[in-house]
């Protein structure tokens, strides 16, 4: 084949397509597939001699489409709609807000780097294309200048190539890219192509020798931002996670050192007060009794041994109940201690596939597990000793009643002795009654009071169960997440799920190790057309299409738990816990749709890629279920 004949018929292919029959030639070196483009396709079936074109014969002519091309997009550009006056001051006051981004998005262009955002070209920035910059962003001023910058320099510093394509591209490999992506074979659209394969239980992967990309999916696995974008999505999981417990840490420290404290001195308040507002009335009624002519001096002396031997038990009472509150506020502390703890404990995974942070965390959960003990005995000691302050106040009150039934025997007495119309007989009763109005507003009011106190203590206790669980939780963030921040899953959809993919594993008891492995293989680590487009981590054809188009999830969250519960179902409660054993049954080799053979790469690839995220160097042949 004559060089100026590749190249024209590579570019009558892609402008004006081609009639299947041409390309039959192709389909020796990759899966049959209504989705496969005719321009990626005859690449495929040219490359071996692609790779020995000297290109600079060409370079007139790739230069010359370059510039019909460039004309092309500057007419689609001035086509599309002006940024909104409204949404473009709104834009420039954001970035004006932080003189360095200002600098440097003014040197690049306000109207270019909104142009840039809004992927609709509607002049507006819409909440969708805000979160392709950050995902925990809603408006613009959600964002941060190091959010912006980045993303401006990803999508345009990567896009601003001039000069021709041998001054750009000095390799041959170099200018074979440029071709491709001349003649569109390299766009996202054609890259990401999805072979049919059949559902579970038989499912077909054209793996391929590199990169891993399974699922028939060929994904976009290049280096360069990878930790850094995945990074961000741990970062930001862990600053949300630490943002909870530094919230829980304000609730539980203003109940500790606000509400609580305000609640027990309320309590303090009522006592005294019922206790000084009864004192007041009794020694109105002593005066009047010492005072008065009209009692018996054998009465006066009863009645005042009796009032004394009174007050010094009431004394006692108070003394005895003052220190019962601290006890029970001492041990509410502790209990809620023990909670934070048993919280903390719970959270802490024992059983990481990191043999050094196994450790870290075995260590870890000893020492919580030994200060929870000591609480514990802390919290035995106070329960004993507020056991035993109760039972001398139920003395004491006892006592008190038996003391105020021999006072009230002697007032009675002294009231007897009284004419009806005596001035110390009104008084005597009206300080009674009194006494007994005070004494039934105290119970009231200590009633409510003592109800807000308990309630208060228990939702401390329940925050600080809540804290420790967050704690825990934030201590054991990024073991599957660290492990896609250093892998090729930060291209993908994929990078910030790994949270999500751990819990849904914990639930139907699957390693997550394993399952991230197979949706890597099968989606180029999330970057196949399946899984950005169709939610789809697995590979699964659609039954409702008699399996000939890939299935679709109405979420990435949906399409991830079907991986896992057919991965639970299907297989793992089936016995087959191997990745060999799985992959026998899941990409079998000498399927009916894999004609070139590519399935026999499945089971070597996950295993692979099981090893690199988990740090384990097992085989096909071990046991992971």
């Amino acid at each position: 084949m004559e060089r100026t004949s590749l190249i024209n018929q590579i570019n009558d292919l892609y402008v004006n397509g081609a009639d299947d029959t041409v390309l039959s030639a192709a389909d020796t070196k990759i899966e049959n597939s209504t989705e496969t483009k005719p321009s990626e396709r005859i690449y495929i079936q040219n490359e071996d001699e692609l790779q020995n074109i000297d290109l600079s014969e060409f370079e007139e002519e790739l230069e010359t489409k370059e510039t019909e091309e460039s004309k092309d997009n500057t007419a689609e550009e001035e086509t599309e709609s002006k940024p909104d006056e409204k949404a473009m001051n709104e834009f420039k006051t954001v970035i004006k807000s932080n003189s360095k981004l200002d600098e440097y998005i003014e040197e690049i262009g306000y109207d270019k780097v909104f142009d840039l955002i809004d992927e609709d070209k509607d002049g507006k920035l819409s909440e969708d294309e805000i979160s392709k910059i950050s995902s925990s962003a809603k408006t613009l001023s959600d964002l941060t200048a190091g959010e912006i910058k980045k993303f401006v320099k990803d999508n345009i510093d990567s896009n601003e190539e001039n000069g021709s394509i041998l001054e750009d591209e000095e390799t041959k490999q170099g200018l074979i890219e440029k071709l491709k992506n001349l003649f569109g074979i390299n766009n996202e659209e054609d890259a990401q192509t999805t072979t049919p394969a059949q559902s579970a239980p038989v499912q077909n992967t054209t793996g391929g020798g590199s990169g891993y990309t399974g699922g028939g999916s060929v994904g976009n696995s290049s280096g360069g931002s990878s930790y850094n974008a995945a990074q961000q999505a741990v970062q930001q999981a862990a600053n949300e996670a630490q943002e909870e417990v530094d919230n829980l840490d304000k609730q539980i420290e203003e109940l500790e050192t606000v509400k609580i404290p305000e609640s027990e001195e309320n309590i303090q308040n009522l006592r005294e007060t019922k206790d000084a507002d009864i004192e007041e009335q009794e020694q109105k009624q002593r005066e009047a009794i010492e005072e008065s002519d009209e009692v018996d001096e054998e009465l006066k002396k009863e009645y005042k041994e009796a009032d004394e031997k009174l007050n010094e038990t009431q004394e006692n009472i108070t003394e005895k109940e003052n220190e019962k509150s601290d006890k029970e506020s001492e041990l509410s502390s502790t209990s809620s201690q023990i909670s934070e703890l048993s919280a903390q404990i719970s959270a802490i995974k024992t059983d990481s596939d990191n043999e050094e942070k196994n450790a870290e965390n075995q260590a870890l959960k000893a020492d919580l597990e030994a200060q929870k003990a000591d609480l514990e005995d802390k919290k035995a000691k106070i329960e004993e000793e507020i056991q035993n302050i109760e039972k001398e106040l139920k003395d004491l009150k006892e006592q008190e009643k038996e003391q105020e039934t021999a006072k009230e025997e002697i007032l009675k007495e002294i009231e007897e002795s009284l004419d009806e119309n005596s001035p110390l007989k009104k008084i005597i009763q009206e300080t009674k009654d009194e006494i007994e109005r005070i004494k039934e507003t105290y119970e009231t009011d200590n009633a409510t009071a003592q109800e807000t106190l308990d309630s208060q203590r228990q939702e401390l206790e329940e925050l600080k169960a809540e804290r420790g669980t967050k704690a825990g939780e934030a201590e054991n963030l990024g073991d599957l997440a660290e492990a896609f921040a250093n892998s090729e899953f930060a291209n993908g959809v994929l990078a910030d799920k790994a949270g999500y993919i751990e819990e849904v594993c914990a639930e139907y008891g699957v390693d997550p190790y394993l399952v991230s492995a197979i949706m890597a293989s099968e989606t180029g680590y999330g970057t196949s057309s399946a899984i950005v487009n169709k939610n789809n981590p697995g590979g699964y054809m659609d039954p409702a299409t008699g399996h000939q188009t890939v299935k679709t999830f109405s979420s990435l969250e949906e399409g991830i738990e079907a991986v896992v519960r057919n991965l639970a179902n299907g297989y793992i409660n089936q016995g087959l816990n191997t990745i060999s054993s799985i992959g026998a049954k899941y990409c079998p080799v000498g399927a009916s749709n894999d004609p070139t053979g590519l399935n026999s790469n499945w089971i070597p690839n996950v295993t692979t890629i099981y090893n690199e995220l988990s740090g384990k160097n097992v085989d096909a042949n071990t046991a992971l279920c």
